[in-house]
């Protein structure tokens, strides 16, 4: 035991040559010992949690034993919002999701509770199977790299079923969440060496596999390349570093505010940077230009909104706080905004009602702890329910609708952003 969790750890830390130790050994460590199950209507059993180990083991094993207790609304007929109306009053039906659907849920449950890169080396362990990945062994005994000898395998040869689910996950990770690849480039260079150049070695079967990847990292750095830099100064203290994203997402409109929060925001920050050209013994000069870059777009045409902002700005004058004391005010102002943390997008709530169903446009906002829904002009928070209260999603891209269930409600939406 000893050895495993050493073994663990340096795996972890992206050492794989870990000698004899495999973690997914079911003569080592019985990987059943660690999973909770549960069971559906139906007596079918599902896994409920377990250790990180143990549900790598599972999804590239049984996959489809992730996936119980959710009920997906089976497909209805074509038209419009009135047919989805219609579809509501039937009861739902249990769809069997698709290994592609079961790998997405996955990798998103895992990123509540587990750095990306963790999982991914764990998966490439995985996919080093002591029985399997015997075909990427090479002779490597006194040869210069151009005469490396290689085993081949031939087209009509098949994958084994832990390296192609391993090698199905990956491929759905960088098409659904690219922007880990993004933000961790690490993980990048452990898929071109741990898995690409192997794989292209070794060739048949093997190949489409390292093909797909490496067609799926090109299109992501080919996005990347020509996105402007983000001018954080790493240099700078963390609360700078914070201040500056949200106050880009209040600036941009990310982050919706009601106008009052947008006025004191404004001048909040209107107050920083006062002092901190003070700082620098400058001349802060509050020409319309800059003041225009401090309040978001959706409210620089509202009356007066320049003088209510240098209002605000003489309120904290009074206050005399410091820079870095304003800042943290900023930053704590956001964080008490009921979208803070979301992604939102623009939709239309269907109001299901007896006689009419009317059409009203909506913000959604989605994070990993909470569903909150606004107003699309006063930014009221309409609707927030945790996470966690969701029974099931059914999206239907027909009618571009999606019907979100919660335990107590039931509510359908109107895609107006089918991104």
């Amino acid at each position: 035991m000893v050895a495993y969790q050493a073994a663990r750890a340096l795996i972890y830390m992206g050492e794989f040559d870990v000698e004899d130790v495999y973690l997914f050994d079911k003569s080592i460590l019985e990987i059943s010992d660690f999973v909770k199950y549960a069971s559906m209507e139906d007596g079918t059993p599902f896994v409920r949690g377990g250790t990180l180990e143990a549900l790598v083991e599972v999804l590239t094993n049984l996959p489809r034993s992730l996936w119980g207790g959710i009920q997906l609304m089976s497909p209805g007929p074509k038209g419009n919002c009135n047919l989805t109306l219609n579809r509501l009053r039937y009861k739902a039906v249990k769809v069997e999701p698709t290994e592609e659907k079961i790998f997405e849920f996955f990798l998103t449950i895992c990123r509540s509770f587990c750095e990306p890169i963790i999982l991914f080396r764990l998966l490439i362990h995985r996919f080093r199977d002591r029985f399997s990945y015997s075909i990427f062994d090479w002779n490597l005994v006194d040869l210069p790299a151009s005469r490396l000898v290689y085993n081949t395998l031939p087209p009509t040869a098949t994958v084994p079923k832990t390296q192609r689910l391993v090698l199905r996950v990956v491929q759905s990770w960088l098409r659904n969440f690219p922007e880990d690849f993004k933000k961790f480039d690490y993980m990048t260079e452990e898929v071109k060496h741990l898995l690409l150049y192997p794989l292209k070695k070794v060739k048949g079967p093997y190949y489409d596999y390292g093909q797909t990847i490496k067609n799926l990292l090109s299109q992501i750095h080919i996005k990347q390349r020509f996105k402007e830099p983000d001018p954080i100064v790493l240099k700078k203290p963390h609360h700078h570093n914070v201040y500056y994203i949200c106050n880009k997402y209040i600036v941009e409109g990310m982050l919706p505010v009601k106008l009052e929060d947008a006025i004191s925001l404004s001048g909040l920050q209107l107050y920083i940077e006062t002092v901190a050209e003070k700082k620098l013994r400058k001349t802060f000069s509050q020409d319309s230009t800059k003041l225009k870059n401090m309040i978001p777009t959706e409210y620089q045409k509202v009356k007066n909104i320049g003088k209510r902002v240098k209002d605000k700005q003489a309120e904290f004058t009074r206050q005399q706080l410091n820079e870095r004391d304003s800042k943290h005010l900023y930053i704590k102002h956001c964080h008490e905004l009921p979208g803070f943390g979301c992604q939102f997008f623009a939709i239309k709530e269907i109001v299901l009602k007896r006689k009419y169903s009317p059409v009203l446009p909506r913000l959604l906002g989605i994070s990993f702890t909470k569903i909150v829904v606004l107003d699309i002009h006063t930014k009221d928070n309409l609707i927030e329910f945790p996470y966690s209260t969701l029974k099931s999603w059914f999206p239907n891209t027909e009618d571009n609708t999606v019907v979100l269930t919660f335990k107590k409600r039931r509510y359908l939406f109107l895609v107006q952003d089918t991104r």
